[in-house]
């Protein structure tokens, strides 16, 4: 029973995935995501209490994976760049760039993501990705502050 609940959740968010990297939120519909996973709305509640928690879901899931990958490659290719912090900059670009062509279903929904700025689910969305504090660039400019990357004569405010 476990095996085909995980294969209808794999379903099912595979179906949200589809519905939200092509849709704004409000314009995304539970039905189509319920039919294209083809599930019953029970099973989709089973596993998650709204739209609102598995688009969240979704979320956390594309960043946390971008992230890793990004982290994984940089470990790599930083050092032959020596650490510099403008180089890790522009070395995540490239492998951010690399991450879209490798899984545009997560670059869309991240696209489609930037398009709610203003939208209530947006800055609802913003705060639980900030509380799990899933970005790394701090600890990266922190380590870079320590280095010296940055003038000393710069503001705290502009680095942060």
């Amino acid at each position: 029973m476990k095996e085909k609940s995980f294969e209808k959740k794999t379903e099912l968010l595979e179906a949200a995935l589809n519905e939200f990297s092509s849709r704004k939120y409000e314009d995304a519909s539970l039905n189509n995501i319920i039919k294209s996973a083809g599930i019953s709305k029970g099973t989709f509640y089973y596993h998650f209490k709204d739209k609102q928690e598995i688009y969240i879901y979704l979320l956390k899931s594309s960043v946390n994976v971008k992230w890793e990958f990004i982290n994984k490659n940089i470990k790599v290719s930083s050092i032959s760049i020596g650490g510099d912090i403008f180089e890790i900059f522009k070395l995540q670009a490239k492998i951010g760039a690399e991450f879209a062509s490798m899984y545009p279903k997560y670059h869309n929904l991240s696209k489609m993501f930037v398009k709610e700025k203003g939208n209530k689910i947006y800055d609802i969305a913003k705060n639980v990705l900030i509380e799990d504090n899933i970005n790394p660039l701090n600890e990266i400019t922190e380590k870079a502050i320590k280095k010296g990357d940055f003038r000393n004569d710069l503001p705290d405010v502009f680095v942060n």
